[in-house]
């Protein structure tokens, strides 16, 4: 009986952490959406890192001028087009 409930517990966790990590999109208005998005990036000047919600198609300017162009596509939904 104990081993069930663990073995439950545990499988609840995995499925949690599967539903954190599935981006998560609504629609603004036409072509705005809000997407959860983590990125950990590294660069020469320094690393990036983002964890939370984010609009696409948009440019965010952070860590010492770079700049991160997030865009959309149809069929994969939000793509990092460019970070400089």
């Amino acid at each position: 009986m104990r081993f069930k409930r663990t073995v439950l517990l545990l499988m609840m966790i995995m499925m949690l952490f599967a539903l954190l990590s599935l981006p998560v999109a609504a629609t603004i208005g036409t072509d705005t959406i809000m997407y959860y998005l983590r990125l950990d990036y590294n660069t020469e000047g320094g690393s990036i890192y983002l964890d939370g919600v984010y609009s696409a198609p948009e440019t965010y300017n952070c860590c010492s001028g770079t700049s991160i162009d997030i865009t959309i596509t149809p069929n994969d939904g939000y793509v990092i087009k460019s970070i400089t």
